[in-house]
């Protein structure tokens, strides 16, 4: 077993005692504030993003995330100067006019979306760990 099974098994523990609850059913899960740490935070941003590059939110937290550290006034020059566009598609735009930065995110963001749809969620988390420097930043962080 490896950390992100612990981790997808934990996160199901925690949805099921929710619906547990939520019928009636007497339930107990300790310390189900793990899910509120700034690791899972970041993780679920990422997954977000992968999922659907094209939803801001998701994309901003996960491209801004100190994973990836893309500065705020940077993503606000970026989308200021294509206001038409979403987030996304001013990314793709600031890549093609030579951001190395922002090109190495979405690149590897479109590497995780070609592995999202032929491995298991927790085979995709390993692989985002251990392409990214998570551990490495939340070493760092102190979470």
């Amino acid at each position: 077993m490896v950390v992100s099974d612990v981790v997808v098994k934990i996160f199901f523990v925690v949805v099921f005692a929710d619906v547990f609850a939520r019928c009636g059913i007497p339930v107990s899960v300790e310390n189900a504030d793990f899910i509120k740490t700034a690791e899972i935070q970041i993780i679920i941003s990422i997954l977000k993003a992968i999922d659907n590059p094209t939803n801001d939110i998701s994309l901003l937290a996960a491209a801004s995330s100190p994973v990836f550290g893309i500065d705020f006034d940077k993503i606000a020059a970026i989308k200021a100067s294509n206001r038409s566009e979403r987030i996304y598609g001013s990314f793709v735009l600031a890549a093609k006019n030579g951001d190395a930065e922002v090109g190495n995110f979405l690149n590897l963001l479109k590497s995780f979306q070609k592995l999202s749809v032929t491995m298991p969620l927790s085979e995709l988390i390993d692989e985002i760990y251990s392409r990214t420097s998570l551990i490495e930043v939340m070493c760092v962080i102190g979470e």
